[in-house]
């Protein structure tokens, strides 16, 4: 195992600060790409008019997987007032819960697109979140982001990294619910000095380091990465020294 690597001349790097454990470096990518999606929501928006991401606004999460999970924690820091997670796997709700989420919604207790409804229920003025942030990376889920927010609300869409297929989408419902929809791409460099800041500072109220559910060592490369990709692990980590 080499004890030194290569570093391009335009190469970014980030030192991870010594009050923050080693092993939550690993969360700085993926909690770049969910405080990326989250300031997305953030400009241009007017906040008094509940446009936009601003504070005590409602945020809906789909999908409680790592970058949904993150999303929750991010939407928390920046001081949403409510933030909905909504998923289909009991685990992943209750996680979502000790990453800041005020409800959950639970899809496999609703035909359909009920659930659409049961989130307007839960917001302050029963129709809709003022934020969606699709991190699903469904089609049919982003579908339903368009359908989630209140008239002028905001869609940060956020799960689509790769294709998975069209959605079924008539532009007329965007322009009649006056929708803002953003795209967010991962994140650019900067994002990481965000991200080891909102680490270093909320280490003591989220758990992130239960993220970390699936740890082996250098000979265990090929079942993390196989774990990562069937969907079985929050986050899989490589220790090559163990």
């Amino acid at each position: 195992m080499s004890e030194y690597f290569l570093l391009e001349d335009r190469a970014h790097f980030y030192r991870v600060p010594d009050a923050l454990e080693t092993e939550l470096g690993a969360l700085v990518e993926p909690l770049s790409v969910a405080t990326h999606a989250v300031e997305r929501a953030q400009p241009p928006g007017i906040p008094h008019a509940r446009e936009g991401l601003g504070m005590s606004h409602s945020v809906v999460v789909q999908g409680a997987g790592p970058i949904g999970l993150l999303t929750v924690a991010a939407a928390t820091t920046v001081g949403a007032g409510q933030v909905i997670a909504v998923d289909m796997i009991d685990e992943r709700l209750a996680m979502a819960e000790r990453f800041g989420a005020t409800d959950t919604v639970d899809l496999s207790e609703h035909d359909g697109d009920e659930f659409i409804d049961a989130i307007a229920e839960r917001t302050p003025s029963g129709d809709g979140p003022d934020v969606t942030v699709e991190a699903v990376g469904h089609p049919s889920a982003f579908e339903q982001a368009l359908e989630i927010p209140h008239n002028g609300g905001t869609v940060v869409e956020v799960g689509h990294y790769f294709s998975a297929g069209e959605a079924a989408v008539d532009p007329s419902d965007v322009i009649h619910s006056q929708l803002d929809v953003y795209g967010s791409l991962a994140y650019p460099p900067g994002q990481f000095n965000t991200s080891i800041s909102v680490l270093e500072r909320t280490a003591g109220q989220f758990p992130y380091g239960d993220l970390l559910n699936h740890q082996v060592g250098l000979d265990g490369a090929t079942d993390a990465f196989e774990t990562q990709a069937a969907g079985e692990s929050y986050r899989a980590t490589i220790h090559p020294r163990e």
